[in-house]
């Protein structure tokens, strides 16, 4: 996942005005956008209906494990060795963040800045939770792509998870949208492999309709025909288009 915040207030304003200097990536796992596991309440009408795949999974029928980031341990906390911990490996660290976890095992969450990416953060103590979601703080016109990993919590090893949801809440802008507009980027093969759980492409035409039909007139989601990181493939951009502020901010992913 690609996360930007562009600022075109100048290099002056943008770099030093403290309260211009970055926003935060908020993240969790499911949240009321799908009133579990029934089909998207009404109130979220705008949303579509996903298609069961070939693997028969209706994405807001249930999963077959829940990721709870909200109130988790943070065992490291130094992305991209940019604090706040000032030693450790350079990753972002939720432990035990998957319930019904195959075998009871413990999992964590590790997040780490993908390689050829860059990563720099305008407040640290904003990196870790905010409220019962995770929180990322990302410094303005610093394009940054993060990498999501399961990991066992004893032994370090990858683990493999099957039907779970991520979710990206509060994208939004300054009420100048030239001053910051935060921006999230997927490349296509990633939310295939996310929304899908694999197969073949011949399907992309619906799969670009469940992802642009959930424009609403608080973000815009366009298919591009280049990778996240500007080389070759396709991507979906989900863009701000109205302002939001501290006070409006969720506190509950399972309350929006």
């Amino acid at each position: 996942i690609t996360f930007e915040v562009e600022c075109e207030a100048g290099e002056e304003r943008c770099s030093n005005d403290e309260r211009l200097r970055g926003r935060n990536f908020i993240f969790g796992g499911r949240s009321a956008l799908c009133a579990w596991p029934t089909p998207a309440p009404t109130q979220f009408a705008y949303l579509p209906t996903y298609a069961p795949t070939e693997f028969g999974w209706d994405v807001c029928s249930g999963t077959d494990q829940d990721l709870e980031i909200e109130g988790a341990e943070i065992l490291i906390n130094n992305l991209n060795g940019q604090g706040p911990d000032e030693d450790g490996e350079n990753v972002l660290r939720y432990h035990d963040v998957v319930k019904n976890a195959p075998g009871g095992q413990q999992i964590d969450l590790v997040v780490s800045v993908a390689s050829g990416s860059d990563y720099l953060l305008a407040e640290a103590s904003s990196n870790g939770n905010w409220e019962q979601f995770a929180q990322i703080n990302v410094r303005n016109n610093v394009p940054t792509t993060l990498q999501f990993q399961f990991v066992d919590s004893d032994t370090d090893e990858p683990v493999e998870l099957t039907r779970f949801v991520i979710t990206v809440f509060d994208i939004d802008e300054q009420i100048e949208s030239s001053l910051q507009n935060e921006q999230v980027c997927v490349d296509v093969d990633e939310v295939y492999d996310v929304i899908a759980a694999g197969g073949s492409l011949n399907d992309m035409g619906s799969l670009e309709a469940i992802t642009t039909g959930a424009n609403d007139d608080s973000v815009t989601i366009d298919l591009v025909e280049e990778s996240c990181r500007g080389g070759e493939g396709r991507s979906y951009r989900v863009r701000s288009t109205r302002p939001g502020w501290l006070c409006d901010n969720p506190t509950d992913p399972l309350d929006l």
